[in-house]
Parts: C-alpha cells; sequence; structure tokens
C-alpha cells in the first residue's frame, strides 16, 4: 500500500460513497517535526481523518498516525471516520499509539465517533415490505491504539471502538455488527479533573441508545475484546469495560468478548 502525508485542517473526504483500501495516513509535519493537530471550533462539528461521513461506502486495509484530535462543544469525532451510516463497512483498519483524542463536552471513538443512519435509508424487498436483519453497519477485525483524553467538565461520550451507536429507531429490524475489533487505548481525564458532569465512557462502545418508539435494531458485538483502562472522572456517570451505557429497549448482544482493563 501507499502513504498519504496529510496534514492539513480538513478530512480527506467529506463524505465517502466510494472505496478506500490499502493506504495509510500520516499526519507527521516535517517542518514542525510533530503530529499534525486539528482542533473543531464552535459546536456541532465533526471530524474524522478518513472521512467525516462514510455513508454507504467501505474502508479498509488503512492505517492512521500522528494526527491530535480536539474536540469543540457537542463534536463528533473518530481517528478513521466521524460517522458511519447507511450500510457502511470498515474492515481492518488501525488507529495507531501516535494519535490521541482530546475531548470536551462531546462524543468520540477510537475508530468511529457515531453509527447512524438517515430517515430516508430503510431497505425493502421485492414486495416493498421492510427487510428483516438488513446490516446498516459492519465494522470488523480492526483495532485501536489512540487514547482518549477528557479535557473539562460537561457531558461526555467516548468509546475505545465507537463513541455511540445512537441509531434512530425505524420500521425495519436493522443490525449494526462490530466483531474482532481490539481496543488497546485508555480512557481517561487529565490530571486533577473533577466535575460533577454525566460521563458514558466503554471499552468498546460509549453510548448505546434509542428512541422510546420503533424498531431501535440490534448492535451485535462479537469476539471483541478491550484491554484499555477507563478512569473515573466522578459525577453521574457510567463506565463498562464494553459498554458504557445502553438504554433499556436498545437491545445489544455480547458474544465471546472480555474485558481485560481496569475500571
Amino acid at each position: 500500500g501507499y502513504t498519504l502525508y496529510n496534514y492539513g485542517a480538513a478530512p480527506v473526504f467529506s463524505t465517502l460513497y466510494g472505496t478506500v483500501s490499502n493506504l495509510a495516513f500520516d499526519g507527521y509535519n516535517p517542518e514542525t517535526e510533530a503530529a499534525t493537530e486539528i482542533k473543531l471550533s464552535g459546536d456541532y462539528g465533526s471530524f474524522g481523518v478518513v472521512a467525516d461521513v462514510l455513508d454507504g461506502g467501505t474502508i479498509s486495509n488503512v492505517a492512521v498516525r500522528n494526527y491530535i484530535l480536539k474536540s469543540g462543544r457537542y463534536t463528533t469525532m473518530g481517528v478513521i471516520v466521524a460517522r458511519m451510516r447507511n450500510g457502511a463497512t470498515i474492515c481492518r483498519v488501525h488507529a495507531e499509539e501516535t494519535c490521541t483524542i482530546r475531548l470536551s463536552q462531546s462524543y468520540a471513538g477510537g475508530l468511529v465517533g457515531e453509527f447512524a443512519r438517515t430517515e430516508d435509508y430503510c431497505p425493502l424487498d421485492e414486495n416493498g415490505e421492510d427487510l428483516e436483519g438488513t446490516v446498516l453497519i459492519t465494522l470488523c477485525d480492526s483495532t485501536n491504539s489512540a487514547p482518549i483524553v477528557i479535557t473539562s467538565g460537561g457531558n461526555s461520550i467516548a468509546g475505545g471502538i465507537v463513541g455511540r451507536a445512537n441509531v434512530a429507531n425505524s420500521t425495519y429490524k436493522f443490525e449494526m455488527v462490530i466483531s474482532n475489533c481490539v481496543n488497546n487505548a485508555s480512557i481517561a481525564p487529565v490530571e486533577g479533573l473533577n466535575t460533577t458532569s454525566e460521563f458514558h465512557f466503554g471499552g468498546i462502545v460509549g453510548e448505546r441508545n434509542a428512541n422510546t418508539s420503533g424498531n431501535p435494531g440490534v448492535l451485535r458485538i462479537i469476539d471483541s475484546s478491550n484491554y484499555g483502562d477507563i478512569i473515573s472522572i466522578g459525577g453521574t456517570s457510567c463506565y463498562g469495560g464494553l459498554i458504557g451505557y445502553t438504554y433499556r429497549s436498545a437491545k445489544t448482544e455480547f458474544i465471546r468478548c472480555q474485558n481485560r482493563g481496569n475500571i
């Protein structure tokens, strides 16, 4: 494969519908002899090194190194992509330990910030009926070694692999699959941070939520492991070796998973 040296302030793709494979993305800047820092300013932004949004496309055999991602408020960040949606697939990717996410009152995942679905994405069968068991998201055979550092108070959500799986309910029964993924990195506050804010931190997924009506789908986490430490901050918080918080109506299945990190 090839290495793309990119130390600009924008994702390589804003929205990726196609395929990216067999590439390394390196943010090392020879002028500063340091990793590239990306700082999101303002509220409600999003950033991923490869793409802001992966919409039905595929990313495979990709590594990302030498990036420091700094959130604004209410932003969504992932080292690979900020959001996956609508049939997207990521396989065999790695966020290296030379990457870091610095999080403040926002949402982040080591690889993917958020699983999502647009309201018009609802596959039908040949009779025009809702398809049952449609795979909305596939994330497989991937590892994260990029730590997530909480830099200030304010509610935040963080997962070693995925930040949030908060897909809006729909009329069809979709599936989201995370398989054979490993998180090696910690989720921890900067030294001395103490707050009464609410945090949801998980070694694989930070938060699994759903609306109260419709079908929230199924999140399946298969053959996946967390080795990263999850460090408490205080406040009203939920922490877990595999998942930080899950809403009662949001079905999640764990199959042959393990946590080896300290909680």
